[in-house]
């Protein structure tokens, strides 16, 4: 079965705003929902229908029955805003609250909630009015999350998937995150916010990331996210052991410079093989030159953990 993608727009994306992973869940489904109606009918149909069990227990997870769960969420996302910062034609700041839904009706042992739509946000959804400034979502990924943050950086680096790379302030990610006054000291809000987003991202996501901070002075004023996409992420195949077995001579290089079969899965998991294989003939090159001073293994398995994991560690 071929995934499901929806789009939205970057406005939408890049928006700032603070939800609960049972919100989104719902703004995802009515997204992937809005983005099936075309011209008028869009604008006219605004009552779209969705399933409790989908919310809760997505991809079949064990999840809650708690329908209440739900209607919190829903009665929270009644008020709830998104807040999109433009420019316009004259280059003054325009700041735009936008309304989600106006009201959700949910009927007793049918298992649907009824939702109402705002007028106001169909458009951030309409592929023709957001056409090409848009961000793809495999809907199934969404919906898997379980981690507002991962929700939020799979988001983020679907925008950019195609580029490879993510640049942003701290102060930018920190004001669309409305992480004001939370996780202040950086070790904080890297384990909190990032690691967090990472981990899940690696494990469950079709599009994952590597982060790089970088300094002005002595301050993290900035990060760079290296992004990598990776094929049927949800198809139930142990990923690592494909990539392994799919890469054998790039193992057997990495054997022959000593290392243990726990340190080459540890950096397949870390590292591209393009990278994995230039690093090699980098080690290979300092062996020949007389560069090495240690173990050959010990001086390669540092050169791998401080180019490829160091980084995150900062």
């Amino acid at each position: 079965m071929s995934a499901q993608i929806f789009k939205q727009s970057n406005m939408i994306t890049s928006a700032r705003y603070d939800f609960s992973v049972l919100e989104k869940r719902i703004i995802y489904m009515l997204g992937s929902i809005l983005n099936k109606m075309d011209g008028e009918l869009m604008f006219n149909c605004q009552v779209l229908k969705l399933k409790y069990s989908d919310i809760l227990r997505p991809l079949g997870e064990g999840g809650s029955n708690n329908y209440a769960e739900v209607d919190k969420a829903l009665e929270r996302l009644i008020h709830r805003t998104y807040k999109i910062h433009t420019i316009d034609d004259k280059g003054r700041k325009v700041r735009t609250l936008v309304s989600i839904i106006s009201s959700a009706k949910g009927i007793e042992g049918t298992g649907f909630i009824q939702v109402i739509v705002d007028e106001n946000i169909v458009p951030y959804f309409a592929n023709l009015l957001n056409e090409p400034k848009v961000t793809s979502i495999n809907l199934e990924n969404a919906l898997s999350l379980k981690s507002v943050y991962s929700q939020r950086f799979y988001e983020f680096i679907s925008r950019w998937k195609d580029t490879g790379w993510w640049k942003v302030t701290v102060d930018e990610l920190r004001d669309m995150l409305e992480l004001e006054g939370k996780f202040l000291p950086w070790g904080n809000f890297k384990e909190r916010v990032l690691e967090q987003a990472r981990r899940e991202l690696e494990k469950k996501s079709d599009v994952y990331f590597k982060y790089y901070p970088r300094k002005t002075g002595k301050s993290i004023t900035h990060l760079e996210f290296k992004i990598f996409k990776r094929e049927a992420a949800l198809s139930g195949i142990d990923i690592m052991s494909s990539k392994i077995k799919g890469n054998p001579a790039t193992v057997q290089n990495l054997k022959a410079l000593g290392l243990s079969d726990k340190q080459v899965k540890e950096i397949f998991r870390v590292a591209e093989i393009s990278d994995i294989n230039r690093t090699i003939f980098d080690i290979n090159t300092a062996k020949r030159e007389g560069r090495i001073k240690t173990s050959v293994a010990a001086y390669a398995y540092t050169v791998f953990k401080e180019k490829f994991a160091s980084p995150q560690a900062a």
